[in-house]
């Protein structure tokens, strides 16, 4: 679902494209730009577990950690994520992450 490059899935740049658009907005979250928050650097995309979500799947979910760099340093964030298939394409519908 996210980094398969076959027909029908997101690769790595397309799912963060989509994924900001709906993670929450802890310290580590993707949509903390213009909030007071630091602005944090996107390093690279790390892919532990991943089910479902192949061409014919409606639903998935994606174990990741996403590094970044900000004013203090490296992080990283660590959350599982449940996507939907909406309209042909992944929609993300919620996580869980580490605090």
């Amino acid at each position: 679902m996210s980094v398969r490059s076959e027909g029908g899935g997101l690769r790595t740049h397309e799912w963060l494209a989509h994924a900001e658009r709906g993670m929450s907005a802890g310290r580590g979250s993707l949509r903390n730009r213009g909030r007071g928050v630091p602005a944090q650097r996107w390093l690279f995309l790390e892919i532990n577990r991943t089910e479902r979500g192949g061409l014919f799947d409606d639903t998935g979910t994606v174990e990741f950690v996403a590094h970044y760099r900000d004013a203090d340093g490296r992080g990283a964030l660590h959350e599982t994520s449940r996507f939907a298939r909406s309209g042909g394409a992944w929609v993300y519908l919620d996580g869980t992450h580490d605090a």
